[in-house]
């Protein structure tokens, strides 16, 4: 059995295995600062890298910690994190918008309606303890993955929980111990295998995770016991780059080296520009020193020990100095001139390595020309989408089946059929920021869509709405334009001025409403010319 688990963590090659059990205690820290390249090229020699899950098993607790400090001090980490969760969450969240369909093919509007009005009400208050709305907790947990590598949450589930009898509790993911590794049962179908935390069944399927009930670092006396909790009960959300990894390090890993060196760098040049700011003088001594005795006997001699004198000059103070002493101030040159360089290479390399651009790690568009900046915020644009896309999967479709199964077993959401698969026909719309040139965009989506090349459909997604909920509010703010007997006339300005001057009587033939154009657009020459 334990073979099994050795298999599971190291590979299939024991002699290998045997091998990188013995040289555990030299393999380099992924996450450690203070081992650079030459600890990745040792490592690199000595071909230690292996399994995806003996590398989580060695490195996941120490990155994490890391990745945990760097976010707290770090001011360019912080704003990553910030930009995670505005870009790929958004301050309201991800939107909730049925689309289930009628036995004849319609939108089934009222059981939309229905379902749309439960799950934002259930939003208000969608965490276990009351206390985070289901958009903060989004954003939780979105920072979480990118800090931490993984985040954790519970879906609770009862009568005494809510009217919808669910909510999520967002759990810390150092609960779930790496270094909790063993294999249960005997032989056959009960063959089960725990890995850092995980427990699998002999297929490699999940199926529950032992979770500590408190951190170590609690105040409660609560005594802390692992808990057993069903696989079903539990979204663990990571991004799994690695084929049979059970786990994943921290989005922010390939940079926190680069981090910790920039900020060493910022502390050391921060101490010598303080330095150069207090002019510092050295006192030299024109004449030789004394030394009390022949030099020819030097070398046998002891020779006393001369201290240079520290004198502390009062501002505007004047030191009269002895006769062959000399005053001189230290020339360091700091700010020095390749700070700028020095410090926007380590950015750059951050930004790459976050996956961002230079521009929104530093808040300083000044860097670039337009064209690099518009190619690198459609890629940084589509990397978001990406993010988004992949959030929706891992976390908002599980949560929404979950919450409307027993929405409808406690009665929090009354619709015709109590099965709950008939109602998972939804979409989740992120917010969409606005481009480099939102005009020259619009005219492509309105080319495309004359010329056949994309549909409403498909641009309103682009953008983040929804085509049918912008018709039907088109036509609620028609009925409220026709009601209050308002004229709108979209379009160019001129033909808006055209169009209220026929409301007032001003215009009545065709004529009449050339020459009042003309006449508008010749004061508006003469007011531009004034």
């Amino acid at each position: 059995m334990a073979n099994r688990l050795s298999d599971f963590l190291f590979g299939q090659n024991k002699k290998e295995e045997k091998k990188k059990v013995v040289m555990k205690r030299t393999h380099p820290r992924l996450g450690d600062a203070r081992l650079p390249a030459p600890a990745i090229q040792f490592a690199f020699n000595r071909g230690i890298f292996a399994s995806a899950n003996q590398d989580l098993l060695l490195h996941l607790e120490r990155t994490r910690d890391l990745s945990r400090y760097l976010v707290k001090i770090d001011p360019y980490l912080q704003r990553y994190m910030e930009v995670i969760s505005v870009f790929v969450v958004g301050q309201d969240g991800l939107k909730l918008e049925p689309v289930v369909t009628a036995p004849n093919g319609k939108l089934a509007e009222r059981v939309n309606n229905t379902i749309r009005k439960a799950w934002m009400d259930w939003c208000r208050e969608a965490t276990y303890d009351t206390t985070l709305t289901f958009a903060e907790a989004e954003q939780m947990v979105i920072r979480t993955v990118a800090r931490d590598g993984e985040a954790l949450v519970r879906m609770v589930t009862g009568k005494d929980v809510n009217k919808y009898g669910f909510a999520l509790q967002i759990l810390d993911p150092t609960l779930l111990d790496v270094n909790y590794n063993t294999v249960l049962g005997q032989q056959g179908e009960s063959d089960r295998i725990i890995i850092m935390g995980i427990e699998f069944d002999r297929r490699g399927r999940p199926i529950a995770y032992h979770v500590w009930n408190r951190l170590p670092s609690d105040i409660t006396q609560i005594p802390r016991v692992r808990e057993r909790v069903p696989a079903d009960e539990i979204l663990h959300i990571f991004d799994n780059d690695i084929p049979g990894a059970v786990r994943s390090l921290p989005w922010t890993t390939a940079v926190l080296n680069t981090v910790s060196r920039l900020n060493q760098y910022l502390e050391a040049h921060l101490q010598a520009c303080s330095i150069a700011a207090t002019t510092p003088l050295v006192m030299t001594n024109t004449e030789p020193d004394p030394v009390g005795v022949d030099d020819v006997s030097v070398s046998n001699a002891v020779v006393p020990q001369y201290r240079q004198p520290e004198i502390n000059l009062a501002y505007s103070q004047i030191l009269e100095l002895d006769h062959g002493k000399n005053l001189q101030a230290l020339n360091l040159q700091f700010p020095s001139q390749a700070f700028q360089q020095t410090t926007d290479a380590y950015l750059k390399s951050i930004a790459s390595g976050l996956f961002i651009s230079y521009a929104t790690l530093t808040a300083d568009p000044s860097q670039g020309n337009s064209a690099n900046v518009r190619f690198s915020s459609i890629v940084e644009r589509e990397h978001f989408q990406q993010i988004q896309r992949w959030l929706i999967k891992c976390f908002h479709m599980k949560v929404y089946k979950k919450w409307i199964e027993h929405a409808l077993l406690h009665g929090g959401v009354v619709l015709p059929s109590m099965d709950a698969a008939n109602y998972y026909e939804v979409a989740f719309r992120g917010t969409r920021h606005s481009t480099i040139d939102p005009s020259k965009d619009m005219k492509g989506y309105i080319e495309g869509i004359n010329n056949g090349l994309y549909t409403r459909t498909q641009v309103c997604a682009e953008l983040g709405t929804d085509f049918i909920s912008n018709i039907k509010q088109l036509a609620m703010e028609e009925a409220e334009i026709e009601k209050y007997g308002v004229n709108i006339v979209p379009g160019d300005p001129k033909a808006v001025d055209t169009a209220n001057a026929a409301a007032a009587g001003i215009v009545q033939t065709a004529n009449d409403a050339e020459e009042y154009a003309a006449a508008q657009a010749q004061d508006l020459a003469e007011e531009e010319a004034d």
